[in-house]
């Protein structure tokens, strides 16, 4: 009798999936995006489908068939100001496979610096008062942390220096007492 040979099905390595979290995005980049790469090194292939939103709004959407061993795909939108995006990455297996990223960006924080009332300065003949407008010194946005500091350090120099010379004083006057 002839024996005839036998398929035995090979198992299918199973691929692995990594996605990057948070997402790229910066106040300078035109684009946010985030990478979904195959860990393995066999070839996926199947149904990848991701979603972006902006703020819990769907901003897009693609589909990928195939992602190779040890490949990675960037999956990308165009910024659409401030907000909070994510992606939404479903695989297609025996079960889902679902990964997600998220990153949030404030590129222009909206300033609320009102200038609070001042009354005007009383009009002068009167008793001889002089007024010196001292400007510039509050305004802290351009470079004023600076000079603040500075400021701050001096004040602790001179702070130091006053309490070194008051100890010195007292002790020569302790020894004046007891000679």
């Amino acid at each position: 009798p002839t024996e005839t040979p036998t398929n035995t099905p090979t198992a299918t390595p199973i691929p692995s999936f990594s996605f990057t979290d948070p997402c790229q995005i910066g106040c300078n980049l035109e684009d946010v995006t985030s990478r979904l790469c195959n860990t393995s090194d066999s070839d996926y292939v199947g149904d990848i489908t991701w979603t972006a939103s902006r703020n819990g709004d769907q901003i897009d959407s693609g589909s990928l068939q195939k992602l190779d061993g040890f490949a990675c795909v960037d999956l990308s939108v165009s910024r659409q100001g401030d907000g909070q995006y994510s992606f939404r990455v479903v695989i297609d297996l025996d079960q889902e496979i679902i990964l997600t990223s998220s990153c949030a960006i404030v590129c222009n924080p909206r300033r609320t610096n009102t200038p609070t009332d001042v009354p005007p300065p009383p009009a002068g003949g009167g008793e001889g008062g002089v007024l010196i407008p001292v400007t510039g010194f509050g305004n802290l946005d351009d470079g004023g942390v600076l000079m603040q500091r500075t400021f701050q350090s001096l004040g602790f120099s001179f702070l130091s220096l006053g309490l070194v010379l008051h100890g010195f004083s007292l002790r020569m006057k302790d020894d004046e007492e007891t000679s």
